[in-house]
């Protein structure tokens, strides 16, 4: 017997692409973000080996959160993100992003729980991901 799993609901932060507008923009599906912080950094994913990324000082990827550049306003947010959709565009990185983000004695600290797990790794397996490559508490 072949079972059939209800579709999900769209979440109002990701958007797929087949969605239709108002989320279409030209070509490509935009993602709608819920940064708002005057405090951001810029987050990806590295078409490579599709290895979790941010932004870093001097436009260079950086695998460690704590190490992501701070943007501070809106222009400095804006010049970030443009560098960083024309990374995608030459393919170094795929689903670029803003996301809030505190600035704390071990380095940059994003403020949503979710990219906070996106720059640990997995949390069903504490042997993978970045996590696997720290060393123990």
């Amino acid at each position: 017997m072949l079972s059939v799993w209800p579709t999900p609901p769209l979440s109002p932060r990701w958007c797929p692409i087949t969605c239709a507008k108002p989320f279409e923009t030209g070509k490509t599906v935009e993602m709608l973000v819920k940064a708002k912080g005057t405090q951001q950094s810029v987050a990806a994913s590295r078409l490579l080996d599709g290895e979790a990324v941010w932004l870093g000082t001097g436009n260079i990827w950086v695998e460690d959160v704590a190490q992501a550049a701070v943007f501070d306003g809106a222009d400095a947010i804006a010049e970030a993100l443009s560098f960083a959709k024309a990374e995608e565009k030459r393919q170094i990185v795929v689903d670029v992003y803003p996301l809030d983000v505190e600035i704390t004695e071990a380095g940059t600290r994003p403020t949503h729980l979710r990219e906070r797990l996106k720059g640990i790794g997995p949390t069903v397996r504490r042997d993978l991901g970045k996590q696997a490559r720290q060393p123990a508490a």
